[in-house]
């Protein structure tokens, strides 16, 4: 049977699965002409098998236009092939592939076979190795640590690493912590900053405002006071007493 030509976007949901499909329907094309060839030749040929260039050539008659273009420079089938696997197989973080797993729970319209071959697909991503107890031990206490970190940040930043142990998990997780920390006390002291330069500012307008005040004062007292200095010594010119502001206070 004939595969289908390879024409899907790498960041299509099911680009994994559908690039599986797609290889293992090509590998096996391959074998059936192998077979073919192999029949065709007769037993007596122990050369039966595609040279490279021909496997190369025939790859690319299955791959679109757009997927070409990821391995138009391959110089060999193998290197081709490792080119396409880079580009649609997307290996998921084993932590979070856990996750998944551990937190898949049995649909409504779902059967018991159903939800089994769903947990079987999941485990598929997860990554399990024969390990020791204490390595499972210390994989079991990773997994829940990243899970249930209260920093989503924090988490976000460790699952970028497919390879994490325990040790260095707990290194990154502290020096990230710190991080935000430190970021937290940089902007209270800006906000402290603007606070204090606002009421800098405030306190500096009402000093102003004294100062203008207390000048308005100096400047109009002085003249009042030699006014009245200058009131004193002059003489009422009708009774040769003190002088009278007022003319109904003179007696004569």
């Amino acid at each position: 049977m004939r595969p289908e030509r390879l024409d899907i976007d790498p960041h299509a949901p099911d680009v994994g699965k559908v690039f599986r499909y797609w290889l293992r329907s090509f590998e096996l094309f391959l074998e059936a002409l192998r077979d073919e060839r192999q029949a065709e030749v007769g037993r007596t040929s122990s050369d039966t098998s595609f040279s490279e260039p021909k496997k190369l050539r025939l790859l690319s008659t299955f791959l679109s236009p757009t997927t070409f273009e990821y391995v138009e420079d391959a110089q060999s089938y193998d290197e081709a092939i490792k080119i396409l696997e880079k580009t649609y197989r997307k290996q998921k973080n084993p932590v979070f592939a856990r996750h998944l797993l551990a937190t898949r729970g049995q649909r409504p319209d779902e059967s018991l076979a159903e939800f089994l071959q769903a947990l079987n697909v999941l485990a598929k991503d997860c990554v399990f190795k024969d390990v020791t107890s204490a390595q499972s031990k210390e994989e079991v206490i990773r997994d829940t640590f990243i899970n249930r970190l209260s920093s989503s940040s924090i988490r976000q930043r460790l699952l970028e690493h497919a390879n994490l142990h325990l040790r260095k998990a707990i290194d990154l997780a502290d020096s990230l912590d710190m991080a935000q920390k430190q970021s937290a006390t940089y902007s209270s002291t800006k906000l402290l900053y603007s606070a204090l330069a606002t009421t800098d500012h405030r306190e500096l307008d009402d000093l102003n405002h004294q100062v203008s005040r207390n000048e308005r004062i100096a400047v109009v007292a002085p003249t009042f006071k030699k006014d009245s200095q200058r009131d004193n010594k002059r003489l009422c010119f009708l009774c040769g007493g003190p002088w009278h502001h007022i003319r109904k206070n003179c007696p004569a």
